[in-house]
């Protein structure tokens, strides 16, 4: 009988499991995508509200920063 293979008795809970657990991998695959681009986004917030100070503090010196170079 071609395209029949053999299967040991109780193999399909053994197939049952595996789609299971596949199906988990993918659902906390697609979670941490998520999270990283979340994550993302709040890193750069929060490096926007440091060096927002900076930033204030510089234009009050009058950009007087040091950082630039005088031509």
């Amino acid at each position: 009988m071609e395209g029949l293979r053999w299967q040991p008795p109780g193999d399909g809970w053994l197939d049952a499991l595996e789609v299971s657990v596949r199906a988990r991998v993918e659902a906390l695959r697609e979670q941490a995508a998520w999270v990283a681009a979340e994550l993302g986004g709040a890193e750069l917030a929060l490096e926007h509200v440091a060096i927002t100070p900076a930033t204030l503090a510089l234009v009050a010196a009058g950009g007087r920063g040091g950082s630039r170079s005088k031509r």
